[in-house]
């Protein structure tokens, strides 16, 4: 009796306006993301901070009993930032200069660009610094990076990065803070324990409504979980797109 009521519900839910949306909606999304994927960028370069550490660690108790200098001058504290300069547009931008700021207590102590070819050049006077770049092709299409790197005396944290141009502009990226990770963890975390009741509360609602089973394999059952798919995927984008990155911190922190 199953064998034979089975292909009249096929028939009949392929005869339904519902395989036609579900399939118009999933045509939809991949032109979405095609035209989001190819569409013209603003000019932009990019300061993606990739560490922001302190390089000597000192007991608070015994700090005062301790001395360091740079250079053969005292330094109170010896911290290390370190960063990505990149154009994330689709054009290159010409000779970009930008200007970082630390906080009013912190001292920079040294630069390094890289790589050499880059022909970065670099001033810094206190808590600021100027760097000039002949040009910054888009990372997109020519993978061009510079890599800053900075020793400072004081807090290690760029507080402000300006500059821009005609057509173009700057935009500072930061570490996130321990709460903001905190958060970011816990709201994966919902997320991830959501899905499986999510899916089973769907899988009931199409298997009263269509009649397909949720261990059925078919091509319907494939179509009927692409509305569920659609909703989930911008989460699951977003929670790859961290896992990705910080995966890529974690590999740049061990070099």
């Amino acid at each position: 009796m199953v064998i034979q009521n089975q292909p009249e519900t096929v028939l009949h839910w392929m005869q339904t306006n519902a395989p036609a949306a579900w399939i118009s909606a999933l045509i939809a999304i991949i032109t979405c993301i095609f035209l989001l994927r190819s569409r013209r960028k603003p000019r932009r370069i990019v300061l993606r901070e990739v560490r922001n550490t302190s390089v000597v660690s000192i007991w608070p108790t015994v700090r005062n009993k301790i001395k360091m200098t740079f250079e053969d001058k005292p330094i109170q504290s010896l911290g290390q930032i370190e960063g990505d300069i990149f154009n994330s547009g689709s054009e290159a931008i010409q000779h970009p200069t930008l200007t970082l700021t630390l906080p009013e207590e912190s001292v920079v102590l040294g630069v390094l660009l890289t790589p050499d070819n880059s022909e970065a050049q670099c001033k810094f006077d206190r808590n600021k610094i100027i760097i000039v770049l002949p040009y910054l092709n888009p990372v997109r299409e020519h993978k061009q990076i510079v890599r800053l790197s900075l020793l400072t005396d004081g807090r290690t944290k760029i507080i402000d990065v300006t500059g821009g141009g005609e057509g173009w502009s700057v935009r500072h990226s930061p570490l996130p803070s321990p709460k903001q990770d905190f958060y970011r963890n816990i709201a994966m975390f919902i997320f991830m324990m959501t899905l499986v009741p999510i899916a089973w509360v769907y899988g009931g609602y199409i298997e009263r409504r269509y009649g397909i089973s949720r261990s059925e394999i078919s091509l319907r059952a494939f179509i009927s979980v692409l509305p569920l798919f659609a909703l989930e995927l911008p989460a699951i984008i977003y929670v790859c797109i961290y896992l990705w990155r910080s995966f890529r911190r974690s590999i740049r922190l061990l070099r």
